[in-house]
């Protein structure tokens, strides 16, 4: 693969009419900039777009909160119950 860079990017000019072409035009960089400075701008300032999402975000966090602890009380067993087992697990005589 960088064998195949080399040859593509850093080798000898075979074709003469490629030896004549320009790296970017004026519009190639009038459109290049914006992007760039975009690019640049989401990774010194990533707040001004994660920000945005925080609201959706703690929403989806609430919802899956809720359904966790609807869950948890399905599956968990009586207090009683589990005193018992516990009892039991740890040999503890009840009187």
């Amino acid at each position: 693969m960088l064998w195949m860079f080399q040859r593509v990017m850093m080798g000898k000019i075979t074709n003469p009419k490629n030896a004549e072409l320009q790296d970017l035009s004026t519009r190639e960089v009038a459109v290049m900039l914006p992007l760039l400075v975009f690019v640049f701008w989401i990774g010194f300032y990533p707040n001004t777009f994660l920000d945005k999402m925080n609201p959706s975000l703690d929403n989806l966090i609430k919802q899956v909160k809720a359904k966790q602890e609807i869950s948890l009380m399905v599956e968990a067993p009586a207090p009683s119950v589990a005193k018992a087992r516990l009892t039991n697990k740890l040999g503890i005589q009840r009187r």
